[in-house]
């Protein structure tokens, strides 16, 4: 099996989670070949995505935190499992150089050069790290499709901030592993799992958790694929809400459910 990770914004990328699916997916018997596709690869594409989502403050911030490590010392219990070189601060494309994985660098996922190489490396399986849209013309190439993790119950919750709307409408706390499609989340769903919060959690606690979720789902969905064992589950567009960015009033609305822990969905 050829599997190909999307991801972005190199300088920044140094998530734990994504070296370890990295390296665990390059322990499998069966996977052949790994490949780390990066989009907005250069600063001033990088700048481009900032300043059109956001304001500069804010995109500079966002990028970071796409890209840069977690910050919660509550991750320590998930990472123990994890070899000291996993530890280590680098990026993914330094951990790939180091795996021996092949590593391309495109301005844009869609761009001609990285059509290009998709086309001529064949993956069987894409998975979407970049945290960005993925064109139809780059996940249409993997025989397999691409799979990607959101961070909340689908249907149930599409859109933007669905981490802190899980929380505003009390619902359990799932990452969603989808195949990408041509409807913004509105991929046939292929696993759902759920995410442990703990008392005394902040969003960015939740987040990272679901991140290592994430991972977790990634590889169980590698694994099924080659057993064959596979279920997509179709959604309907009629399903489910679609939900918005939160402006700061309702985002300290939900920081408050969590330092009150008015949260019904706690593990313990």
């Amino acid at each position: 099996m050829r599997i190909v990770i999307f991801s972005a914004f190199p300088l920044l990328d140094r998530h734990p989670y994504k070296r370890r699916l990295l390296a665990s997916l390059l322990d499998q018997e069966y996977v052949e070949e790994v490949a780390v596709v990066y989009g907005y690869s250069s600063l001033l594409e990088s700048a481009r995505v900032a300043k059109r989502l956001y304001t500069i403050t804010e995109g500079i911030r966002r990028l970071k935190s796409s890209g840069g490590g977690d910050s919660s010392e509550r991750m320590n219990d998930a990472r123990a499992s994890m070899g000291p070189e996993l530890l280590e601060e680098g990026s993914l494309s330094s951990q790939a150089s180091k795996l021996q994985t092949e590593v391309k660098r495109f301005d844009r996922f869609g761009d001609a050069a990285c059509l290009k190489f998709l086309a001529e490396w064949q993956p069987d399986v894409g998975i979407n790290l970049s945290g960005l849209y993925i064109p139809e013309a780059v996940y249409s190439l993997p025989e397999k499709g691409v799979f990607g993790g959101h961070f909340a119950e689908l249907p149930r919750i599409r859109g933007a901030d669905t981490v802190r709307w899980t929380v505003m409408l009390d619902q359990p706390m799932i990452v969603s592993h989808q195949v990408l499609s041509k409807g913004y989340d509105l991929g046939d769903v292929v696993l759902r799992s759920r995410v442990t919060v703990n008392r005394g959690d902040t969003i960015g606690d939740i987040r990272a958790k679901c991140r290592e979720v994430h991972a977790d789902g990634c590889l169980e969905i590698v694994d099924s694929i080659q057993s064959g064992q596979l279920v997509a589950t179709p959604q309907s567009k009629l399903e489910g809400s679609h939900f918005r960015k939160m402006g700061k009033h309702l985002e300290g609305a939900v920081d408050r459910i969590l330092k009150l822990e008015r949260y019904s969905h706690y593990a313990d």
